[in-house]
């Protein structure tokens, strides 16, 4: 193997390399998933005002399973540019959750349209990436976020949002996946 393979790309502008060791040898995906939203996004905060790790921490919170934990707290950390996949892999996060992440980034260059990349994402067949988008939009249009945003801002997020959930909705009830809907929907008011 090149040595190229065995060097962090850019996690370890965050993470020591003693903590690196440390978090590649902790067994459980959804503590090593915590460890890097924690620190990554500790200084972030979303539109409103507060931190952005509280955004993926309730995305993460509508699933039991933790693959789905485990996508819903990494899902945007790639496209924001943080890390990358390969500092994942090299992590130990497998490769189906590797690939989950991959649906979910957005290439604005590939995709400039959020409905064409919405439609990827459907498209993909992958349950982990279509019930996270699916969680992800929710908590982005929940009224309790909207209305801390602008007027002007508030408006576009909610018509961009209110467009996009149904399409997920009907393509994970096509997929037999309605409990999810059912606990996501249950979870929508925090």
């Amino acid at each position: 193997m090149e040595e190229k393979c065995f060097k962090w790309e850019k996690i370890n502008s965050f993470f020591t390399e003693k903590e690196l060791n440390f978090l590649t040898g902790v067994p459980y995906m959804f503590v090593k998933a915590l460890a890097i939203i924690g620190r990554v996004y500790a200084e972030c905060k979303d539109k409103s005002g507060y931190t952005s790790a509280g955004h993926f921490v309730r995305v993460s919170d509508n699933f039991l399973e933790e693959d789905l934990k485990v996508v819903g707290l990494l899902h945007d950390i790639v496209e924001d540019g943080y890390i990358t996949f390969n500092d994942l892999r090299r992590i130990g996060f497998p490769d189906y959750i590797i690939e989950a992440l991959v649906i979910l980034a957005r290439d604005k260059k590939v995709y400039p349209n959020y409905e064409d990349y919405v439609t990827s994402v459907i498209d993909s067949n992958n349950i982990l990436a279509i019930r996270v988008k699916y969680a992800d939009m929710l908590d982005n249009s929940s009224v309790k976020r909207l209305e801390l945003l602008e007027d002007n801002i508030k408006i576009r997020l909610a018509n961009k949002y209110r467009k996009q959930l149904p399409r997920l909705e009907a393509k994970l009830a096509r997929m037999k996946e309605n409990k999810v809907l059912e606990r996501i929907n249950k979870n929508v008011g925090y």
